[in-house]
């Protein structure tokens, strides 16, 4: 399961819409779905992702997100 969590502060500090995405337990089938809330104003969703994680970012490619950024470790 993927869970979505609104980021208030930087929400209200940039003036829009910043999600956290992330996955809150393994199993073997990710859904990501996005409310009307989300998709009827401009909005970011951040996702920290490993490399080997392949079938989480094919998910968020799947959903129409964009890699925009990435964090090396």
């Amino acid at each position: 399961m993927i869970k979505i969590t609104r980021l208030d502060w930087d929400s209200d500090f940039w003036d829009f819409n910043i999600y956290n995405s992330y996955k809150c337990c393994e199993t073997s089938k990710y859904k990501l779905e996005f409310d009307k809330e989300m998709v009827s104003s401009p909005f970011i969703i951040q996702a920290l992702v490993t490399d080997k994680d392949i079938e989480y970012i094919n998910l968020l490619e799947d959903a129409g997100l964009n890699l925009w950024k990435v964090k090396l470790i």
